[in-house]
């Protein structure tokens, strides 16, 4: 299970927290110290998962967000701060303009911090599989329906829903 998580913090002891954390599950985890480099590493390689601080020195949380979602609109941001409240304004803002996010207070528990992550591979394991979906579609006329037909048909319905999702 490898999804890609990014952590930008601008505390070396909160990156290496969930860096520590995450790692353990199977995650791979990059980490940035500031929004610029974390704008960097998501350019490079997108991430299936970015836990954001607010404040942070250079630009804040916030001015990353709107440059990561400038990448990738889809990226998944879960902004983690204990900075919620001076940051709520912008945050409204930024929401109003379209811009999607999550958000949690700090400190989060290592379980919490496993959850999201396993949630965000969980979505992203069920996209993918949207995505790759193929529909099948099977027109079957049927001139006489004896028991002998009518018995084919349930066969071969059984094969093909145990095979495709029905629908």
């Amino acid at each position: 299970m490898v999804s890609n998580i990014l952590v930008i913090d601008d505390d070396p002891a909160v990156r290496g927290a969930f860096k520590l954390i995450l790692e353990e599950e199977g995650f791979a985890v990059r980490e940035a110290e500031d929004g610029l480099k974390g704008v960097e590493l998501a350019k490079a390689q997108r991430p299936d998962l970015i836990f954001l601080d607010l404040r942070m020195p250079g630009i804040d949380g916030v001015e990353t967000l709107r440059r990561l979602k400038t990448v990738d609109e889809t990226l998944n941001i879960y902004i983690v701060t204990a900075f919620a409240s001076e940051y709520m304004n912008q945050l409204k803002d930024i929401h109003d303009e379209g811009f999607q996010f999550e958000l949690a207070s700090k400190p989060l528990s290592s379980s919490q911090i496993r959850n999201i992550a396993h949630i965000a591979h969980i979505a992203k394991s069920q996209e993918e599989r949207r995505a790759t979906h193929h529909k099948l579609v099977l027109t079957l006329y049927v001139v006489s329906l004896n028991p002998e037909t009518r018995r084919l048909v349930e066969q071969i319905t059984a094969v093909l829903a145990s095979i495709y999702e029905p629908g």
